[in-house]
């Protein structure tokens, strides 16, 4: 850094948040890269998508994003590892953050159905779907205002 150009104190503050992530993606294919024992067991898929998106929650509200949450009112019983369910998720939702800009909104839903079945739309924003088993479906969509919409 030349003298009297920038503030050593910001540059530093920006190579270690830099390393951090580096750190963290480092770890993240690590992670991904051994294999996965899943412990199955009859869980309800509201629980774990409502603990998936409040730990999101704080990165969207710093985004400026609305993040909201359309689950059934019964339960929704399916043979899940909620763990690697819930970190599954966590990394989708954050995907969709990321992708999201000021003022957009990320939908997660959850919705009881009696087989299994693929669906897509790209209207207003993208759709992804997740589904873990027989009788549940995930919706991830990201929203964009009529004018975003236009630009694609």
């Amino acid at each position: 850094m030349q003298e009297g150009k920038g503030n050593i104190d910001t540059a530093a503050e920006a190579i270690i948040e830099s390393a951090q992530n580096m750190q963290n993606i480092v770890n993240d294919v690590l992670d991904f890269s051994k294999p996965v024992r899943l412990e199955l067991k009859e869980e309800d898929m509201r629980n774990v998508i409502e603990q998936a998106s409040e730990a999101c929650r704080a990165k969207a509200e710093d985004r400026g994003i609305t993040l909201s949450v359309d689950i059934p009112g019964v339960s929704v019983l399916s043979e899940v590892d909620s763990f690697n369910m819930q970190r599954a998720l966590i990394n989708l939702i954050n995907n969709a953050i990321e992708a999201s800009g000021k003022g957009q909104d990320v939908k997660i839903a959850l919705a009881a159905k009696k087989k299994i079945y693929s669906s897509g739309s790209r209207t207003m924003g993208q759709v992804w779907t997740v589904k873990p088993s027989k009788t549940s479906s995930f919706h991830f969509t990201q929203r964009r205002s009529a004018a975003q919409a236009s630009e694609w």
